[in-house]
């Protein structure tokens, strides 16, 4: 062998092997971070884990003892990206995953289509889940949903592709936005509400809608603003998606045992300059021997109450009048359902009796059992600190809105 290509090979195999164990390592740093995050940050974990099944499919058997569900949504998700429902094999899935995994998918009109079996089977197509939702919302994968659709055209109700419009237009879809109103011949797409300001007033955001809810406690109540307590509730405004995920979670109670079928999801939207919360149902098939579907927004925090009454207040909004709106605060504590505000924003303040100590954490979670579309802003929690007040009743519930002129009623 020639002395200079033994020379190359002498500095270049050390290179390789370093390249070939940086790989492993670099593999193993990610199989590390995934699987940290699973417990910290669901959806951290999900861009390490689509990057490494992108990488080596079979890794998926690693990932099976942490979270089954995020795991079947990654698989599902790669396989339609990739157009290829081949993959399914190709990673080797054993028959219990992959009998799983069609199962949960059953209504996912994307896996169907792979599986060339839309057209044979009737699905509760309007079920959308997770993986639907997130490509639904992704304008790069318009095409194949466009098709999809075209398909599936006579089976959808107008209130469905209604929520699909909005949905579109919230996750800045525009595109399929305009498709869906020009093709089912919808009106042009409006927002829920066109601003905060044609209906509840909000000024500065947070601290103008207190300066409301104190206004309504003195005339009501003969409450000042040194009777009430700091708020206990964390990341009231939902300023931003981090602090909202550290505080808030998403509550799906549907689609597994013991409850119905439904459809649900939950994020952040902008209204003016405010950010809020959005809840969306899209699907809802109760049925009998099962609890009813819900999805809702939970507190993180279990707060510590004590003696005495507290005070609990939210803004509202609901589009379609579908949507069944209620809030929980905790076991005992009777659920407080509220009616549709028909676009316009509403305040609600609860006063809580715990005059007998009954009471001792309190939870709010505020959910949606309908279709449409819901938005939150604003949640304060508090005691009320004036030794004179008292309500005769368990609890007394009063919900305010806006006149033409934007005033409070």
């Amino acid at each position: 062998m020639n002395i200079k290509i033994k020379k190359y090979i002498k500095w270049a195999l050390p290179f390789v092997v370093f390249l070939v164990s940086l790989k492993a390592v670099l593999f193993t740093w990610g199989l590390m971070r995934a699987g940290y995050h699973y417990r910290t940050n669901k959806e951290q974990a999900a861009v390490h884990m689509y990057s490494l099944l992108l990488h080596k499919p079979s890794v998926y058997k690693a990932f099976l003892e942490h979270n089954t569900e995020a795991l079947d949504n990654l698989i599902i998700k790669t396989a339609i990206y990739n157009n290829n429902i081949r993959y399914l094999d190709d990673i080797g899935l054993e028959r219990v995953d992959l009998s799983r995994i069609k199962f949960t998918f059953k209504d996912n009109f994307y896996l169907h289509h792979l599986l060339t079996n839309m057209g044979k089977r009737e699905g509760n197509w309007q079920n959308l889940d997770a993986v639907s939702l997130e490509i639904l919302a992704d304008h790069t994968m318009n095409s194949l949903t466009i098709s999809i659709l075209k398909r599936l055209r006579p089976v959808f109700p107008p209130d469905f592709i209604e929520n699909l419009v909005d949905f579109c237009a919230w996750k800045k879809n525009i595109e399929l936005r305009d498709y869906l109103v020009q093709t089912f011949a919808l009106k042009p797409h409006e927002s829920p509400v066109k601003s905060k300001k044609d209906t509840l007033p909000r000024g500065s955001g947070f601290q103008e809608a207190i300066h409301q809810l104190m206004g309504f406690l003195l005339r009501e109540y003969k409450l000042k603003v040194g009777d009430v307590e700091k708020n206990l509730v964390k990341c009231p405004a939902f300023d931003s998606i981090k602090k909202c995920d550290k505080h808030w979670y998403f509550s799906k109670m549907a689609g597994y045992k013991p409850f119905s079928d439904g459809s649900f999801t939950m994020g952040l939207d902008r209204i003016d300059t405010n950010n809020v919360l959005r809840m969306m149902g899209f699907f809802v098939h109760n049925q009998a021997g099962k609890s009813k579907a819900r999805g809702g927004a939970w507190s993180r925090e279990r707060i510590s109450i004590k003696k005495g009454f507290y005070l609990f207040s939210f803004d509202y909004l609901t589009k379609t009048g579908k949507e069944a709106f209620s809030f929980f605060l905790w076991k005992g504590i009777p659920e407080s359902y509220l009616p549709p505000s028909q676009g316009k924003w509403k305040k609600v303040i609860y006063i809580l009796n715990n005059a007998s100590d009954m009471y001792h954490v309190l939870s709010p979670l505020l959910r949606m059992w309908g279709t449409g579309t819901l938005l939150i802003d604003n949640v304060y929690l508090a005691r009320i600190t004036n030794t004179e007040f008292s309500i005769p009743t368990p609890s007394a519930l009063t919900i305010i809105g806006s006149g033409s002129n934007g005033v409070l009623e």
